[in-house]
């Protein structure tokens, strides 16, 4: 999921830029269509890592821990590239 989350923000802002960075030839309302990239990808992805969190924490399970790590990670890196 939150590899999803950081390949949807690039592509989307690559569509609103346009083909030749005049911007998009049709109408699009940004807010919107980010809240369903975000409702798709990254709600998910957070639920998702809050229970591997929990199953670490009470099985002591390593690799739920890697996993979890891995995602945030993605999702920090994908937050720095589409900020910057």
């Amino acid at each position: 999921m939150s590899t999803m989350f950081v390949a949807l923000l690039p592509s989307f802002y690559n569509f609103l830029i346009g083909p030749d960075g005049n911007g998009s030839d049709q109408l699009v309302f940004p807010f919107p269509v980010q809240m369903q990239i975000m409702s798709i990808s990254a709600i998910p992805g957070i639920i998702l890592a809050g229970v591997a969190f929990r199953m670490s924490s009470s099985y002591g399970s390593k690799l739920s821990g890697i996993i979890l790590i891995a995602a945030g990670v993605r999702m920090v890196a994908g937050m720095i590239v589409e900020a910057s």
